[in-house]
């Protein structure tokens, strides 16, 4: 996804969505989710060139930080038995 204030520069997303689920009867126990942001959460508002430069390795660093942050935040929701507000 772009900025629409810069079209040079993009942000990209990572949406996980995560539920506890009774198998006997199919009932959610309980679910959460986590939305990671490469810019508001990672620092990072590369162009193009960037994310497509060394084979991508800015592209697979942006996504290896995001799975590890929603992992965290997952766990955390977890273990506190909340869901993000």
């Amino acid at each position: 996804m772009y900025f629409a204030s810069n079209w040079a520069r993009y942000h990209l997303g990572y949406v996980v969505q995560a539920r506890l689920v009774r198998l006997d009867d199919g009932k959610e126990l309980w679910n959460t989710y986590c939305n990671y942001n490469s810019e508001k959460n990672g620092g990072y508002n590369p162009n193009m060139d960037e994310l497509a430069a060394n084979n991508g390795a800015l592209l697979k660093k942006i996504y290896a930080d995001a799975a590890k942050y929603c992992g965290a935040q997952v766990i955390n929701h977890f273990m506190n038995r909340n869901t993000p507000q």
